[in-house]
């Protein structure tokens, strides 16, 4: 079944209508998250990284590879909020992007050559609800960590190719290759997206026009130049830094996390074969059968007319996949986020799908479909006691007592990042036992890392008993 565009050719202007119905389920995704936040660091939904991320971000130092500098910058506004301490304004600055990647995501359906604009809006409205209620991605909305801000410039990039296929605008060229050089600057992963487009252009065989290209990469260089943030921060504030900033070996090693190169490809086939149906899993656990069921109806409904959609979002998946399963982090599921994304794109599309049917066979019932999107945010609020975190405050409490009870002067050794970046964060942005210094094992053995106490010699972290404190050893 080929789903055509097609806008009738006189009807009301309704255009403000549909705008306060999306304005409305934009506030209601926001207040949702803001509702169920956590309040402080946490290491919950794999935010192990929420008390080193704050730290770097309050105190302008640079965290682990490959720095982030994006989240940083973004993290800097996000500190202008008048609420809460510096991991609750970052939780907030999730927040509105998981709820503003809904809202992309609504804008792209609407954009998308099928469908009359009302059918497109109503789409929208129950794409943008499955996604932004959809579990997995819930989690990164309430608490600190790069995740979701890597969904919204990956909805981004949706919804310009969505414009430049509809328009062929250059300037969407251009605002698509800022767009991923900055999304660059949150998760590397994020060029999957340009697998999924090269493959569509490809396969349809309609390449873009070499201006468009030019405009495309002139701008994708101007938003990578967000790195050289790094190397301002990390001679700036080297003490608060993660890495040697003081060479360019260093810098470079660091920007491109050579450090972590030992974990890429290294999982067992055997392993990689059940992340994939773990994948699967995820997928459905997230968005509900109800969910699957629409995004497989919009893939096998809408025909040949999204044809260079389904290439797309196919690159784009098999790259997210082949990067996820292959990863040897214990973080590797969270690469798996895209996935969800790729699906609520399809699930509007099977919505539209839907109503089309609807409006040719059963035209009384189109009405009805109103409900669904009530439906979807009843469900929300009836779900949210057992997703929230507004209450949990565990982990900065933990590392509370840890630095309390800590001898004078101490000099705290821990060898987990559920540890070291709470105790950093308690410490350095909260101001709790300032005369405590916490050392993180692991990288005692890196020169740069040394050099924050010069007065134990040698790579054994045991030479930290020279400086004349007392060591302690702690755990998670």
């Amino acid at each position: 079944m080929d789903v055509a565009h097609s806008e009738p050719q006189s009807q009301p202007d309704r255009s403000w209508l549909r705008g306060l119905l999306l304005g409305i389920q934009f506030v209601g995704l926001l207040l949702l998250y803001l509702w169920t936040g956590a309040p402080t660091i946490t290491t919950a939904f794999g935010s192990a990284d929420s008390g080193e991320l704050a730290t770097a971000v309050a105190l302008g130092g640079v965290p682990h590879p490959p720095g982030y500098p994006t989240y940083l910058l973004l993290g800097r506004v996000a500190l202008l909020l008048p609420w809460g301490e510096v991991a609750a304004r970052l939780v907030g600055l999730n927040a509105l992007a998981v709820a503003l990647a809904a809202s992309v995501l609504a804008a792209t359906i609407r954009d998308l050559p099928i469908g009359t604009d009302a059918q497109r809006t109503g789409a929208g409205m129950v794409a943008a609800l499955l996604f932004g209620l959809d579990r997995r991605v819930w989690e990164q909305a309430l608490v600190v960590e790069v995740y979701a801000l890597a969904l919204l410039f990956a909805a981004l990039l949706l919804w310009l190719a969505a414009r430049w296929w509809r328009w062929h605008n250059q300037r969407t060229a251009a605002a698509a290759g800022l767009v991923l050089g900055l999304g660059l600057g949150i998760q590397v992963p994020i060029l999957a997206w340009i697998v999924g487009a090269a493959l569509a252009w490809l396969v349809v065989r309609r390449l873009p026009s070499v201006r468009a290209v030019l405009l495309f990469g002139g701008a994708l260089l101007l938003g990578l130049s967000v790195y050289a943030l790094l190397l301002w921060r990390g001679a700036a504030v080297p003490l608060a830094s993660w890495g040697d900033w003081q060479t360019p070996r260093g810098a470079i090693g660091h920007i491109t996390a050579r450090e972590y190169g030992y974990l890429v490809d290294t999982v067992p086939w055997n392993i990689q074969l059940g992340r994939i149906s773990y994948a699967v899993r995820d997928l459905v656990a997230g968005m509900g059968w109800a969910g699957v069921m629409l995004t497989v109806g919009g893939l096998v409904g809408a025909g040949t007319v999204l044809r260079r959609w389904r290439w797309l979002s196919g690159g784009m998946a098999a790259a997210t996949v082949a990067w996820a399963i292959s990863y040897g982090g214990a973080d590797g599921s969270v690469y798996l986020l895209p996935l969800h994304l790729l699906a609520g794109l399809w699930s509007g599309v099977g919505a539209v799908v839907g109503l089309q049917w609807l409006a040719l066979h059963q035209p009384k019932l189109v009405r009805w479909t109103a409900l669904v999107p009530v439906l979807l945010v009843v469900f929300g609020v009836r779900n949210a006691p057992r997703i929230s975190l507004h209450d949990t405050t565990t982990t900065r409490d933990q590392a509370q007592i840890q630095l309390e009870t800590a001898p004078a002067n101490a000099i705290l050794i821990s060898s987990d990042d559920a540890t070291t970046f709470p105790l950093w964060y308690v410490g350095q942005v909260l101001g709790v036992r300032p005369d405590v210094t916490v050392v993180d094992a692991r990288l005692w053995a890196n020169a740069w890392y040394r050099r924050r106490l010069p007065c134990a010699a040698g790579a054994d972290v045991a030479a930290l008993r020279e400086c004349g404190r007392p060591v302690v050893s702690v755990r998670e």
